[in-house]
């Protein structure tokens, strides 16, 4: 079967279902429902998926795919439009670096909180950051090297590199420092914060969540759009613009507007890009609801960790967050908590089912030896890949494959489109002026 079409989206993402929004074209997303890794799920004690469309989810437990999938950067005008759709609750970060080793719980970021450490510990990286500092002459170092001359040999070893290792699956070593703003540095705080508070800072130090859950919101924008589903991409013919779908499907275009990921999408259309392609993770997500543990992690919502046996980099209590994730009957109380943990794998080596299952029990393993869960109620696994975008020293595949894509009548936009880390508002707008500025194309053309 052959459509015809002029303008398509390719994906219904955040970032498609903005452009699907704004242009009023149709999206094609590969799966059965909407919104990418942005939606939440909801499992009652039994570990049975509600649907809370068609079912009574208040004695469920909510979690999301991704982990804690919190909006940031939020301006008022953003805001409103995202009230369109829901209301929205705010939030400050709340989140801490856990020592396990001795229990120890420091205020994130760690370097404007140096205060909680031993002083003969404390002075040596204050005078590592602050006066000591080593020259950097590599234009081209990468995230381990900016990371050492930021923060110094002793911080390094205590946090930013463990931590970076596993987050970035033993990537941090040869690809290029992005995403620096999650790592503020700022001497000033560093030495203020070795003796009393700082105000935290930060890109997220200020979230937002939806109080009927992201699902709800997802469902409200995908009301407003047109959107095909269980129409996955097998291949494009960027000479003849046609676009195969697994379902059969064979349909002509003019232009794409594509949230596939950009290393998806060059082998879809088949461009070689003359270089290798840069690298991305992969994270498995573990949704735990527990019975509350002996030790006590309130109020943080996410916690940053230097050492795990378990491999996982972070974990974070949904419920510090808002009660909301909880069945409706243990809002107002304190010993039953729903959880996330977050452990990265590289997007090169796909991770088997057996694979998957061992890491979740780990996990939940060293999650009850910590204390922080006592007995779990219900645990769910979810694996997004890829999950985290990196470039290499010195690569220009990015640009190249996005410059050859367009060539060929193809816009990449979103997270994964675009290959660089942005959340969810981000990839929203980004759908949205991706969506008007093609209406606005269509229209001159008319």
């Amino acid at each position: 079967m052959v459509q015809q079409a002029k303008t398509i989206i390719l994906g219904a993402g955040m970032s498609g279902l903005g452009a699907a929004l704004a242009s009023h074209l149709p999206a094609y997303e590969a799966t059965c429902r909407p919104g990418g890794v942005c939606y939440s799920y909801y499992l009652d004690f039994d570990g049975v998926l509600r649907d809370p469309r068609h079912q009574d989810v208040s004695g469920c437990f909510r979690f999301e795919p991704a982990g804690g999938h919190w909006m940031f950067g939020m301006s008022p005008d953003s805001l409103a439009r995202m009230e369109k759709f829901a209301a929205f609750r705010k939030y400050n970060r709340q989140a801490a670096v856990y020592f396990s080793q001795n229990g120890l719980l420091v205020p994130f970021p760690l370097q404007d909180n140096l205060r909680y450490l031993d002083k003969p510990l404390r002075d040596r990286i204050v005078a590592e950051i602050c006066f000591d500092r080593p020259v950097n002459n590599s234009e081209s170092c990468s995230l381990k090297d900016w990371l050492l001359y930021n923060f110094g040999p002793t911080l390094c070893d205590l946090f930013f590199f463990p931590f970076n290792q596993r987050y970035s699956a033993g990537l941090y070593t040869d690809i290029a420092p992005q995403d620096t703003h999650k790592s503020l540095f700022d001497r000033r705080r560093v030495l203020q914060g070795a003796s009393e508070n700082t105000d935290d800072r930060g890109y997220n130090s200020v979230f937002y969540y939806p109080g009927a859950g992201l699902d709800y919101v997802i469902r409200q924008i995908s009301a407003e759009c047109t959107i095909h589903f269980d129409f996955a991409v097998s291949g494009i013919d960027t000479r003849d613009r046609n676009v195969f779908f697994s379902n059969g499907t064979r349909m002509s275009y003019d232009k794409i507007i594509s949230t596939i990921p950009l290393n998806h999408m060059a082998r879809l259309c088949g461009i070689d890009v003359g270089s290798q392609a840069d690298p991305a993770t992969a994270v498995l997500v573990v949704n735990i609801g527990a019975v509350k543990g002996t030790s006590d992690f309130s109020p943080y919502q996410w916690i940053y960790l230097p050492s795990s046996s378990s491999g996982m980099h972070r974990f974070g209590f949904y419920n510090h967050v808002d009660s909301s994730f909880l069945p409706m009957n243990y809002r107002n109380r304190a010993d039953i908590v729903s959880i996330y943990a977050e452990r990265s794998f590289s997007s090169a080596s796909p991770l088997r089912m057996e694979e998957r299952s061992s890491a979740s029990s780990a996990i939940v393993a060293e999650l009850r030896d910590w204390g922080v869960i006592s007995e779990p109620i219900v645990v769910s696994s979810t694996f997004t890949d890829p999950a985290y975008t990196w470039s290499r020293r010195g690569s220009t595949w990015a640009q190249h494959a996005i410059r050859c894509l367009a060539e060929a009548g193809i816009s990449q936009i979103g997270r994964y489109g675009g290959w660089r880390f942005q959340g969810m508002l981000e990839s929203f707008e980004q759908g949205l002026s991706a969506g008007r500025s093609t209406i606005l194309e269509i229209t001159r053309q008319m």
